[in-house]
């Protein structure tokens, strides 16, 4: 018999060796760009997601499927690209003396958006930290506060939880059509920079990612303002989840009483 690892060794190999002669044959022998195709292919696409509503879109959807526990990573596969190649188009126009004009990149989601992850939820974790009268979203609070400073909140997305929660998933979709608005003013009347180069340090705390991907110190501002406008749509939603725990916390400890006094 044929030893597993040479089997292993030929499943592994033929459709290497097969991909490679693929893409040997379509860009030495053809003389095919792949670049030049995705460009072409994403076009159409990116001439949306720089409009914006399409820029808007982007950063919704994502933070739509999010609150269903489906990951925003799923578009990045349509969106990054045309971010990519926005990018890539401020920065040659700066070298050229020029301004940058695509506000859809990855680096303006990082400048203004991300704050705190995805739903720009860093507002509502500190909510969390120092408002919280019931038990459960006081110990949320303090376990999420660290992670989101760092824009990590899968922590807070699945433990508050805010995902399949219509508590926090309603003001998680308002902030998710509201900052990306903002962004997109705030950049197009020429009140924050918009970026012309790479940042990919996400896990920055804000707002020094505000600064560090806009080059701009009225980036700081802008976010700092984004945080207190995501603090108030938040905080009516916050409070009536957190009462409605609390009161249920109150109902079970009356109900754990009565069994003691029974037993």
């Amino acid at each position: 018999p044929i030893p597993d690892f040479v089997v292993g060794w030929f499943n592994s190999l033929l459709p290497i060796t097969f991909i490679l002669i693929v893409g040997w044959l379509i860009t030495v022998q053809f003389n095919i760009d792949f670049f030049e195709v995705i460009v072409a292919v994403f076009s159409p696409l990116a001439s949306i997601v720089q409009s914006y509503p399409g820029f808007v879109l982007s950063v919704f959807i994502p933070a739509f499927l999010y609150t269903f526990g489906i990951s925003g990573w799923v578009m990045m596969p349509a969106i990054y690209p045309v971010y990519m190649a926005g990018l890539a188009e401020n920065s040659q126009a700066v070298a050229n003396g020029a301004s940058a004009s695509n506000i859809a990149t990855q680096e303006t989601v990082y400048a203004l958006i991300s704050i705190g992850g995805v739903g720009t939820t860093l507002s509502l974790s500190i909510m969390m930290l120092i408002l919280s009268k019931s038990l459960q979203l006081k110990a949320i609070g303090k376990a999420v506060i660290v992670p989101s400073i760092f824009n990590i909140n899968e922590p807070l997305f699945f433990g508050a939880p805010i995902a399949f929660n219509p508590y926090l998933m309603i003001p998680t979709w308002i902030n998710a059509f509201l900052v990306p608005s903002i962004a997109y003013f705030v950049m197009s009347m020429n009140l924050v920079s918009i970026p012309a180069q790479s940042f990919l340090l996400w896990y920055m705390p804000y707002p020094v990612t505000s600064y560090l991907a806009t080059q701009d110190f009225r980036g700081v501002i802008a976010c700092l303002a984004i945080i207190v406008i995501t603090w108030l749509v938040y905080l009516p939603f916050f409070k009536a989840y957190d009462n409605s725990l609390l009161k249920q916390e109150k109902l079970d400890a009356v109900e754990t009483e009565k069994e003691m006094v029974t037993n």
